[in-house]
């Protein structure tokens, strides 16, 4: 339910109730393309968080996305330094974190793209709740109220849920090959647990207006999840299997990842872009039925995508198409901010480099500041 002080929260990054249930028949608000994910933000050393934030500030940033981890003081010291420069926080915890589990619950060992994480069935939500107590303390003590707090990432992929296997070649299971992998089990109870760590969320979010957020999922490109033996399940299974247990009546949101990579071999680069866009999007609206909120976390292009044809389309120009398909959809009129990956830690995808920006095409003009 949305209560006076989120529907007041909500107003502030341009959502309204209204807007949230809206038709599709009714004219589309503009997206806010002002969302920058800062992946780093928790493990910055304390005199680079004020450069970090004036940097964001100065690319046009209205919103940043930060991870809730330990150490959280440190956390909360980004987030703070954000709010300095009038730039909203959204918060992502990621499912799997040493603080969830009895001590008894082994991490599997790193590899690769796939971190070092316990599996989400194995959870104890008395602890996920300590965690959020300390959190949320942690936010207050610096007098920072997050736009929304999303909970999980990307919890339909090996890399970040270890129920999943890591598996030579990839793969992505679609709905009518699930039932018969070893892992169908062990990942529907990952999502029974998620489900109940979701609602604990509601429960230390109460009377804040802060939404809650399905955690993000996503479709991994199969060159790339077969080059780092990433198994997913497929998003629109996942949301089904999410909607099947109740999460989508108890998240305010729901949070998606698209990463449409399109390269200059395409004839007609915007039509692809958009094409791209509906073949990911497309399948997890229809499992999550109308009406819904969405808020689109990550989304980018890498920087390399196109150079081997000879014939590299500008990443900027991508960017643009990316942003008229979404802006040209139905749900529009009921999107939270859009977040950009990344802006200056990752090589391939950042748009901001260590002596300034690396890519001034694809700064965050799609939102001016």
């Amino acid at each position: 339910m949305l209560t006076a002080a989120m529907l007041a929260r909500l107003a502030a990054i341009g959502l309204a109730a209204g807007v949230f249930m809206a038709s599709a028949s009714r004219t589309a608000r503009a997206v806010d393309f002002g969302g920058v994910n800062d992946t780093q933000a928790a493990w910055r050393p304390a005199g680079k968080r004020e450069e970090q934030a004036a940097a964001l500030a100065a690319a046009g940033a209205r919103h940043v996305r930060i991870m809730a981890v330990r150490p959280l003081d440190a956390v909360a010291a980004s987030a703070a330094a954000l709010a300095r420069e009038g730039i909203g926080v959204l918060v992502v915890v990621p499912m799997g974190q040493a603080d969830f589990f009895p001590p008894d619950v082994a991490a599997r060992a790193a590899e690769g793209v796939h971190y070092s994480l316990r599996p989400t069935h194995a959870m104890e939500i008395a602890r996920y709740a300590a965690f959020w107590r300390e959190a949320l303390a942690a936010l207050d003590a610096v007098g920072v109220a997050p736009i929304a707090v999303e909970v999980g990432n990307e919890i339909n992929m090996s890399a970040f849920e270890p129920s999943l296997p890591v598996t030579a070649g990839g793969a992505v299971v679609e709905a009518d090959d699930f039932g018969r992998h070893p892992f169908a089990e062990p990942f529907g109870r990952a999502l029974d647990r998620y489900v109940e760590a979701l609602r604990e969320t509601k429960v230390a979010l109460a009377g804040r207006g802060v939404p809650v957020l399905l955690a993000s999922l996503v479709r991994p490109e199969p060159d790339w999840a077969a080059a780092n033996a990433v198994s997913a399940v497929a998003p629109d299974l996942a949301m089904r299997m999410l909607v099947e247990r109740g999460a989508d009546r108890i998240a305010d949101g729901l949070a998606v990842h698209l990463y449409p990579q399109v390269g200059a071999r395409d004839e007609d680069p915007d039509a692809a872009v958009a094409r791209a866009v509906a073949q990911a999007f497309d399948p997890l609206v229809r499992e999550a039925g109308p009406g819904r909120v969405w808020w689109i976390t990550e989304w980018g292009f890498a920087r390399a995508v196109g150079k081997d044809s000879g014939l590299e389309l500008p990443r900027g120009r991508r960017m643009r198409a990316f942003a008229d398909a979404i802006r040209s959809r139905p749900e529009a009129a009921r999107m939270g901010p859009a977040f950009l990956y990344d802006f200056s830690e990752d090589e391939l995808f950042r748009i901001h480099g260590p002596d300034g920006p690396s890519d001034p095409d694809a700064l965050l003009t799609l939102a001016p500041r």
